[in-house]
């Protein structure tokens, strides 16, 4: 029994919704420390967390809030809790202790792989091992040594069998659980992928679609190795969970064309099948949260500039743009407005949240240049939305067929898909044609192959900042070269698929470890040592 899970607006694409920081290197890690917490059970008062030494959090961690988004998790917090940065001296005032350790990490072999070891009050402990894979998304792939795949999509309950359970245990666990909740999917593991030995034998999981209560399973069932996950996702997945309308783009235009619905029309009926909600629920919600969330990240700067946290090793420029460009002939109309709202997106702000899309912040670069089209040309807040659905349904595409994040396929999963989805939105809001539509995600998507992912640590945002400039100031040049009928001669499936495998050929080194690209220059190492001493102070 399974419910297939696939890629949708509000987990993927414009989610988490969270505190300033990496998707991939902070949220997806609170994400899964959360639900390591969940699994717990109880109040934490050791956090043991284990990185791979070789991964991507190795080196310059911490530049991207990696440990605030960890110890996060592991006390109980999501990624948009109210005190996220304060969350070292919560754990001090509460005598909580935390260790990080980077050693060979065999569970995993992504470079993204994290290992949490949490110990409650009553000495109860869980280990939990996940993969960050990509825009705050997490795959759950061991729990207390048993090999296990999960997204954190479902209520979840496990039960660890003693490896001299009575025959039939296995039968009256399941039993009771489907007479009393509606299973969603189940099975069993008795895989083990490590090396620690303990009392079980195997682990028997059931998705169910609501909350159990895991002090009367325990009583039910006799025994005191029950454990729940708790979803960390805003759509769970239930029964309502329909198969997926599309999977390419080319086969979305192709139903816009041949079914006589605009990619919008599409798009909306996408996620409310994905999700299960009705088009009110799914309209409401990319309105009334995720809009209005945005709206908050690109005009936050401007409107109390005291929330900005300092950070020597991140300027953000925005008086020196809006001096500099005031009477500019060079960079006027969209790009300017869209660089002006791109410089508060950009900034680090207490109490403003972020989205992503897919890479951190994303969507509020996306809707940055959206922004400034719409007051540009005056279009009604409609056109606004549906802009806004037609760049998810291309970040869900995405998301079907590779993993847009730097870890994997380097930048041109990160800032070349964001600005491929912002420039199939403006096409949209414009009135373009679907094929007009598909050929700026196309033409933007093409510059971006290869781009290698080397945050350099303590670099002032570089190249970040630079390429995050290309997400606010090309995808209009594309959205026109494409409405002015330029010909597109390959689709956008197929650029998406060139730039997974070039970013698949490239060197771990290039795929955000901080050793390679634009890290590896005489400068990048002098600003990777500053910062590194800068936080080895910090935590002396």
């Amino acid at each position: 029994m399974s419910i297939r899970i696939y890629p949708e607006y509000f987990n993927d694409v414009f989610g988490p919704i969270a505190n300033p920081g990496s998707s991939s290197h902070m949220s997806g890690p609170c994400r899964a420390a959360y639900i390591a917490h969940s699994m717990l059970g109880e109040d934490v008062v050791k956090i043991e967390i284990y990185l791979d030494k070789r991964g991507s959090f190795a080196d310059g961690f911490g530049q991207m809030n990696e440990d605030i988004g960890m110890l996060n998790g592991s006390y109980g917090n999501k990624p948009d809790s109210e005190g996220f940065f304060e969350i070292k001296d919560t754990l001090k005032a509460k005598g909580i202790s935390y260790e990080f350790i980077f050693t060979e990490l065999e569970v995993s072999s992504h470079p993204n792989a994290m290992k949490f070891v949490l110990t409650g009050t009553t000495g109860r402990k869980i280990m939990l091992s996940a993969n960050s894979i990509g825009g705050g998304m997490i795959e759950v792939v061991s729990l207390n040594g048993f090999a296990f795949s999960g997204k954190g999509d479902y209520w979840m309950i496990l039960v660890f069998a003693n490896k001299t359970s009575a025959e039939g245990y296995d039968n009256s666990v399941t039993d009771y659980i489907r007479k009393n909740h509606n299973v969603l999917a189940e099975g069993i593991s008795d895989t083990r992928n490590d090396s620690e030995d303990t009392v079980y034998g195997r682990l028997l999981w059931y998705a169910v679609d609501e909350r159990p209560d895991r002090k009367r399973l325990s009583v039910a069932l006799g025994t005191e190795e029950v454990y729940l996950l708790e979803p960390v996702l805003p759509v769970v997945t239930t029964d309502r969970k329909k198969p997926q309308k599309y999977s390419s783009v080319t086969e979305w235009r192709k139903m816009a064309e041949t079914g006589n619905k605009s990619m919008y029309e599409l798009a909306v009926e996408y996620e409310v099948d994905a999700s299960g909600w009705s088009e009110e629920e799914v309209a409401y919600y990319m309105r009334d949260v995720v809009g209005k969330a945005l709206c908050r990240r690109i005009s936050a700067l401007y409107e109390d500039e005291s929330l900005l946290v300092i950070n020597p090793f991140r300027t953000i420029y925005h008086r020196e743009w809006e001096t500099s460009t005031r009477n500019s002939r060079l960079v006027n109309g969209v790009t300017r407005k869209a660089i002006h709202y791109m410089h508060s997106a950009q900034a680090q702000m207490r109490d403003v949240l972020d989205i992503p899309g897919p890479m951190s912040n994303g969507a509020g670069y996306l809707f940055s240049v959206l922004k400034a089209v719409s007051e540009e040309y005056d279009l009604p807040e409609e056109a606004l939305y549906r802009g806004l659905f037609v760049a998810a349904s291309f970040g869900a595409m995405a998301y079907t067929n590779t993993e847009p994040t730097g870890e994997i396929i380097g930048c041109a999963g990160e800032c070349g898909v964001c600005a491929a989805m912002t420039a199939a939105a403006i096409v949209e809001m414009l009135g373009g044609t679907a094929e007009q539509i598909e050929n700026a995600a196309s033409f933007t998507l093409q510059a971006a192959i290869g781009w290698p992912c080397d945050p350099v640590p303590g670099g002032q945002g570089t190249p970040c900042t630079a390429r995050t400039l290309f997400i606010v100031s090309m995808p209009q040049v594309y959205a026109q070269w494409a409405m002015s009928g330029a010909a597109c001669t390959i689709s956008f499936d197929e650029v998406l698929k060139t730039a997974d495998a070039v970013g698949r050929s490239m060197s771990d080194d290039l795929l955000c470890t901080c050793r390679g690209g634009l890290c590896a220059t005489a400068s990048g190492r002098k600003c990777a040592e500053l910062f590194k001493k800068s936080r080895e102070q910090k935590t002396e």
